[in-house]
């Protein structure tokens, strides 16, 4: 029985020498982790609450391609607050771009007047 357990918990050379490499490079990854924040900048990140009020307030000038548009744009139209704009791009970053309105007007069960104001505001290009 000795013999047995023997030959199933002794390594050859080749296997030492290769868990040992790999022991290595677990030992190796985790110091890159460790110290990754010496040798890459980082910039100290601003937590500030975005005043929608100024952003909203401010009329929403001639068309704008919804395959481009950000955020603050889609808020200025009324109708769309934050959440429904991170909804629209969220909907666009999974189809890649809108090929139609459709799509756009898929993404939430819009009342009749946003989807005029949508249909009125937006272009696809």
């Amino acid at each position: 029985m000795k013999n047995v357990l023997k030959h199933y918990t002794s390594f050859t050379r080749t296997e030492r020498y290769g868990i040992l490499a790999l022991l290595l490079l677990c030992l190796c990854l985790v110091a890159v982790k460790l110290t990754m924040h010496y040798w890459v900048g980082t910039q100290p990140a601003s937590v500030e609450k975005l005043d929608l009020s100024t952003v909203i307030d401010r009329p929403l000038e001639g068309k704008v391609d919804i395959n481009t548009v950000d955020s603050l744009t889609l808020i200025k139209i009324k109708g769309i607050g934050p959440g429904l704009s991170h909804r629209i791009l969220e909907r666009r970053r999974t189809l890649g771009r809108f090929t139609d309105m459709q799509q756009v007007l898929d993404v939430y069960k819009f009342s009749p007047e946003t989807k005029a104001t949508l249909v009125e505001t937006l272009i696809i290009k």
